[in-house]
């Protein structure tokens, strides 16, 4: 740089110098192309990145967290009929909640399991489950839930 040469220019002048070596490095380095500004928006926008998707990742876990308490509450209220047929077959139920927690009737099976006994009683433990526990966080609140059900599960 231009403070190197002239920082050599001056040593030299003095009597105990017999040779100076200056390095020179090329001109397109970074400093002078604007590539370190470059690479500074580059590592910039690399940490907005991952800080997003940190935050994405924990706001995800929270939520699972939130709709497993959610499907914790209506496990323990359902009733299983006596005469489950082999498997482990998924019903899934839309839920509809104000943000108090309490359910809105009716509730909507969005798939059944193929046996109308437990599908009944999944519907009745959703009902009586209400009210529904509260997020952590009442950003994290759903109004609609997709809540999915097996009875291995």
């Amino acid at each position: 740089s231009l403070v190197t040469v002239r920082f050599a220019a001056r040593f030299s002048i003095q009597d105990n110098c017999d040779l100076i070596v200056l390095f020179v490095r090329a001109i397109d380095s970074g400093l002078h192309s604007g590539g370190l500004q470059v690479r500074l928006a580059r590592e910039k926008q690399e940490i907005t990145q991952q800080l997003a998707r940190e935050a994405s990742a924990a706001q995800s876990r929270a939520i699972a967290d939130y709709v497993g308490r959610i499907r914790s509450k209506i496990k323990g209220n359902i009733v299983m009929p006596g005469d489950m047929p082999a498997g482990n077959p998924e019903a899934i139920f839309d839920v509809v909640q104000l943000p108090t927690g309490e359910v809105l009737s009716p509730v909507r099976l969005k798939k059944s399991s193929g046996y109308k006994p437990y599908d009944e009683a999944i519907e009745r433990a959703i009902l009586k489950s209400s009210a529904l526990p509260k997020p952590d966080r009442p950003d994290l609140f759903q109004r609609n839930l997709e809540l999915k059900f097996r009875p291995l599960d």
